[in-house]
């Protein structure tokens, strides 16, 4: 006979660092939302989709790095244009191993600015190992783009 689970007593959610008591039902799709939003993003990676603010830094946006140039010179505007393509396209040739190193630098809240100790720690990795594999997938981006 299979044993019944036990019934928490209360339910709390994390908001500003804070623990805030709710009911079940939000508690259960405050949670289940989160979940959500972390398969959709797994599924985008996996799909190659591109993020604009997913390569920003502190001195740029991402937005800015494919913006439309503001020369109206027509090959400043197919260069950039081929760069965005071929950047896209570039991206879903990686492995999952490289999509991963790039989950967690950019996609995944933490940013270039970020520890390489955060990311070694969100990957279960070591930070050499973590700095080896960024600078291997950004090596193989920039032969693939012929950068």
């Amino acid at each position: 006979m299979a044993m019944k689970r036990k019934e928490r007593d209360s339910y709390v959610i994390p908001i500003d660092e804070m623990l805030i008591p709710v009911s079940k039902e939000v508690h259960h799709e405050y949670y289940r939302m989160g979940r959500r939003e972390r398969y959709l993003e797994e599924r985008d990676i996996k799909k190659g989709l591109l993020y604009y603010d997913a390569w920003d830094t502190a001195e740029m946006r991402g937005v800015d790095m494919f913006a439309t140039p503001k020369s109206e010179d027509p090959a400043v505007i197919t260069e950039s244009k081929h760069m965005k393509e071929s950047l896209c396209k570039e991206v879903g040739k990686l492995s999952s191993d490289e999509m991963k190193v790039l989950y967690f630098i950019y996609f995944n809240n933490l940013g270039k600015n970020s520890s390489q100790h955060e990311v070694a720690r969100k990957m279960k990795i070591s930070q050499p190992a973590v700095k080896k594999r960024h600078d291997k997938v950004i090596g193989k981006m920039r032969k693939l783009m012929k950068i």
